[in-house]
């Protein structure tokens, strides 16, 4: 080593240097440890409050369960927890819930139904009927999509020109006009996007009974053959040319499936209450136990939610009781 690096090794500043770069060094580790502590302490904490959140979340009355149809296995598992004879509550703008998107759930919750009521339970239905506006509306709202704005917009100014040449004494036809909308209306929406329209189409004409199911068939003969007849009447709107697919054969093959499922509940005894007015929501409620979803009248998403809040299930019986009278 030279002279030079002798004399700055042994220099004050050098060994001031070395006191501080063993200071910094020892800073750095109580850094670390404190650090390191912290982040122990902080996860302590943050699986506290997990768990606190959990509980609080377990502890509400109401719960939100999903969109539609993810909140189907929530009605289901409502229905296989239902004691029986208890009387069950239903509240629906239409009686197919789930039967194209999510078919198991679909045959799951009629034989849930079907098996309440053998046990003793007292089913009320409470559903649009087919003949009625609200229903026809409603097939408009879900087949019309992006241009639903638009066909409102002129729906309200032809009618309202109507109800003019009512005051004059001339005579309309409501429902040719109302016909003759909805078909722009859908034909403008299927060439918007064809390709989701096709596919649409092979959705809905997917089968909801399974064929080689023996055991479905021996174990549940009537959702079975409930399924059959529904694929059928599928098939008889559907199975065509898709151009040739009309805004009538969506909504004849909604009222079939409807007529459909509303035979095999009053063959099984099921209250059936059709409604003429527009529904705030729709809900299953055994007990107290409640699951509810906001309906497509207002053009959203379907989103459910659970709830087991005595002041809300009075609310659905007072409902109830309006219907019925």
């Amino acid at each position: 080593m030279s002279e030079f690096w002798r004399k700055i090794k042994a220099s004050k500043g050098m060994r001031f240097f070395k006191i501080i770069s063993e200071s910094a060094s020892f800073a750095l580790l109580v850094s670390i440890i404190f650090f390191a502590y912290e982040m122990i302490e902080n996860m302590q904490d943050s699986k506290k409050l997990s768990e606190n959140l959990v509980q609080i979340q377990n502890s509400l009355t109401t719960k939100h369960v999903g969109i539609f149809p993810n909140y189907l296995p929530e009605i289901n598992d409502l229905f296989t927890n239902a004691v029986p004879g208890d009387s069950i509550v239903i509240f629906e703008d239409v009686l197919y819930y789930g039967f194209r998107s999510k078919p198991d759930d679909f045959k799951n919750y009629n034989r849930h139904l079907l098996e309440l009521r053998n046990s003793g339970s007292h089913v009320i239905v409470a559903y649009y009927d087919t003949s009625e506006l609200p229903f026809h509306q409603m097939v408009q709202e879900n087949r019309f999509g992006s241009h639903l704005a638009a066909f409102q917009r002129e729906r309200k100014i032809i009618f309202d020109s109507l109800k003019v040449m009512e005051t004059r004494g001339l005579s309309v036809n409501r429902e040719r006009e109302d016909s003759i909308l909805s078909e722009k209306y859908f034909n403008m929406e299927k060439e918007a996007n064809s390709k989701k329209f096709r596919r649409l189409v092979k959705a809905y004409l997917r089968p909801i009974h399974s064929k080689d199911d023996i055991q479905e068939r021996l174990a549940d003969k009537e959702v079975y053959s409930l399924c059959c007849r529904i694929d059928s009447i599928k098939e008889s709107y559907l199975d065509k040319d898709i151009d040739e697919i009309t805004f009538a054969d969506f909504e004849n093959m909604f009222r079939g499936v409807t007529t459909q499922i509303d035979a095999l509940y009053r063959k099984y005894g099921f209250e059936m209450i059709p409604l003429h007015d527009y529904l705030t929501m729709s809900c299953w409620m055994t007990g107290d136990k409640i699951i509810f979803a906001f309906p497509s009248k207002y053009n959203t998403e379907e989103i459910g939610f659970s709830s087991q809040d005595p002041a809300f299930s009075k609310y659905v019986r007072t409902m109830l009781a309006g219907v019925k009278n």
